[in-house]
């Protein structure tokens, strides 16, 4: 200050009526020297004081050390991790090397960096043209925004999602509770809704809940919910190129307006109102100070909201049916061999034929649809299951897993085997009984439930099932009482009757043992005959007595036998 003071004083400009007659010019050259000016920034009404400093120019430069400033420019844009001061470096140390004055930073730098200018050229910008009706751009704005979320007083901070079309910059904003894939779509959709039709293209920022992936000049990988969403709504998308935010500066410029005119004005209820109160009064200020105010002086007439119904509204694709929610959804995904799908850490079956396939599944409120690969099939509908959580079909299993199943539902306990038993035959329930009696359930219902299943696919022969089984259960040692020795006494009866015109040896008791074991009762006997067929609770019939009825009864019933 005392500096200045001293200079005014030189000038003789300590009086205010002459400090204020003085041009700006004379002012610069009074405190800075005849060396400098006032120069006007380019694409700015304000100026700039620029001083003339030619120290640099009086420096013999034949003294120096040659710097080759074009090579190291060269050396400095191929690589980006290097520095103009690690360039400096290098360059002292070689000049130091060969015993050479050198360059101080400040004459380095000048030159260098006026050689980096010339070679960049004057700083301009580009103008894009924008179709009418084409293009919607998307934005988020930095600071968020409180709202309460209880009646307590408690606050959330939200952020604020920006959507504005590039040609009319017409403005759609709202709060949104979080930054996730979800609530954007959400908030798309309102968008849509409230600009009553479709752009052509959206175009986004690069968020992680819309964007896998995205170099540079390359494609980007797209979230699959999020590209999928667009897709049922018949937009396209276009992710804006990284570090290039030329390419959304509608998007740029309205994320600013609603920060300086909407937000500022909306702080009475910051933390008071909830986020749909909020949206309300958002809705009603952009309107009021964006999109109906006057747009780059075409006066009160010409605004953002009048360009967008003229012009933007009718050049925009129509709204023909209603959009859709936001759904989940998961490309291929691989079925395993057993016929599941992974989603989220729980597993979800499809038709068998599936198996080793890839499918596409969809997640709507509690609820996933599985599709085929080209996503025209339903295979499959399924509640929404908890991590570790298995949810099969029975319809979906081939027969042979569906028979294990079965078994498994169907038998539970001994009840559920005595009851099959005895609705099949009395002597299959004397021998289920016997083996469940015998302690080890998981290993004698195993037993029971295979020779139910023999007597149900050959119903045919079980007079033979009937017959082995009184014989098994006749046996003196009970150890050798399983399903193992059935199966042979069946082979026997079977062969025996294939050499015998379908006759078997039938047993019967001497004595009335029921409730009681052979093994037990001493008194209990039994004799083998060669009759033919007869009823399992008939007494033993001698075989000499024969008749033609018997004889005709007899072949029918062989012929029963064969089949």
């Amino acid at each position: 200050m005392q500096k200045i003071k001293e200079k005014l004083q030189i000038g003789g400009l300590l009086d205010i009526d002459k400090l204020q007659k003085t041009s700006d010019e004379d002012l610069v050259i009074l405190m800075y020297g005849v060396k400098s000016h006032l120069e006007k920034k380019p694409g700015s009404n304000s100026c700039e004081i620029v001083i003339d400093r030619t120290a640099a120019d009086r420096i013999d430069n034949s003294r120096m050390h040659p710097a080759h400033f074009e090579d190291l420019i060269i050396r400095f844009e191929d690589n980006r991790h290097l520095t103009k001061e690690d360039l400096y470096r290098d360059y002292v140390d070689e000049a130091i090397k060969a015993g050479h004055e050198y360059y101080k930073r400040t004459a380095f730098m000048t030159r260098f960096n006026a050689l980096i200018k010339n070679r960049k050229g004057p700083d301009v910008y580009m103008h894009r043209e924008h179709i009418m009706g084409d293009e919607l751009q998307m934005d988020w704005l930095g600071p968020k925004f409180e709202v309460r979320i209880g009646a307590r007083g408690e606050t959330r901070a939200c952020s604020v999602i920006v959507f504005v079309w590039a040609a009319s910059n017409y403005v759609y904003a709202q709060l949104v509770p979080d930054m996730t894939t979800r609530t954007t779509c959400d908030a798309i959709r309102n968008a849509l809704i409230s600009f009553n039709c479709l752009p052509r293209r959206l175009v986004i920022d690069n968020q992680s809940c819309l964007v896998n992936k995205h170099g540079k000049g390359q494609e980007g990988i797209l979230n699959a919910s999020f590209e999928y969403f667009c897709k049922r709504c018949g937009i396209g998308i276009d992710a804006n190129n990284p570090y290039c935010s030329n390419e959304k500066s509608a998007a740029e410029n309205s994320v600013r307006l609603v920060e300086q005119r909407v937000l500022t004005r909306l702080e009475y209820a910051r933390g008071v109102f909830t986020i749909d109160e909020c949206n309300r009064e958002i809705i009603k200020l952009v309107n009021t100070y964006i999109n109906n105010t006057s747009y780059r002086g075409g006066g009160v007439k010409d605004t953002r909201g009048n360009i967008f119904r003229n012009k933007e509204l009718p050049a925009s694709l129509r709204i023909d049916s209603p959009l859709p929610n936001f759904i989940e959804h998961h490309a291929f995904l691989k079925v395993g061999k057993d016929y599941h799908i992974k989603l989220n850490e729980a597993s979800y079956s499809v038709p068998w034929k599936y198996a080793e396939q890839y499918v596409n599944a969809d997640i709507e409120g509690n609820q996933i649809t599985i599709y085929d690969f080209n996503h025209l099939n339903i295979l499959a509908r399924h509640p929404v299951k908890n991590k570790g959580e298995w949810s099969t079909m029975k319809e979906h299993m081939p027969e042979s897993h569906k028979a294990v199943k079965t078994k498994e539902l169907v038998y539970q306990d001994k009840s559920d085997i005595r009851e099959a038993a005895m609705s099949i035959s009395t002597s299959l329930a004397s021998f289920c009984e016997f083996m469940l009696n015998r302690g080890n359930w998981f290993e004698d219902k195993k037993a029971c439930i295979h020779i139910i299943n023999l007597y149900k696919r050959n119903f045919r022969k079980k007079l033979i099932y009937d017959q082995a089984i009184q014989k098994l259960l006749h046996l003196s040692n009970p150890v050798l009482i399983n399903s193992y020795e059935l199966k042979k006494i069946i082979k026997e009866y079977e062969k025996y009757a294939s050499t015998h015109n379908g006759a078997l040896p039938i047993q019967t008791d001497l004595f009335d043992s029921i409730g009681t074991s052979i093994d037990a009762d001493c008194n209990a006997a039994c004799l083998r005959g060669a009759s033919g067929f007869s009823d399992l609770n008939a007494k033993f019939n001698e075989p000499a007595v024969t008749s033609d009825a018997t004889k005709a009864n007899s072949n029918n019933q062989n012929s029963i036998l064969e089949e």
